[in-house]
């Protein structure tokens, strides 16, 4: 579980740096409502809210296996107004 939980660490920091200074970037982590890849959608529950994210193409792929109910981490900026922009998108390890 540590080792798993520092893959799931390492990874959060080398998105969050390489996704560039010409935005504000933020994590999430929460559980799957839907995903759907051909509409560039992703719903997840976070702390009771359910958030609706635009994702981004290059983000899309990540959506392929995730099931309503998965655990993800999502990393996002404010995008334009309308939605949240999903940059990247993980599995977030739970469990002991």
């Amino acid at each position: 579980m540590r080792r798993q939980m520092a893959v799931a660490l390492v990874a959060i920091l080398a998105v969050v740096s390489f996704t560039g200074v010409a935005f504000a970037t933020h994590l999430i982590t929460g559980e799957v409502v839907s995903a759907n890849p051909s509409t560039k959608t992703l719903v997840i529950n976070a702390q009771g809210h359910e958030i609706t994210f635009s994702v981004m193409e290059s983000a899309v792929h990540a959506m392929a296996d995730l099931k309503p109910g998965a655990k993800v981490a999502v990393v996002f900026s404010e995008g334009d107004g309308k939605l949240p922009v999903c940059h990247h998108v993980f599995l977030w390890p739970t469990g002991g």
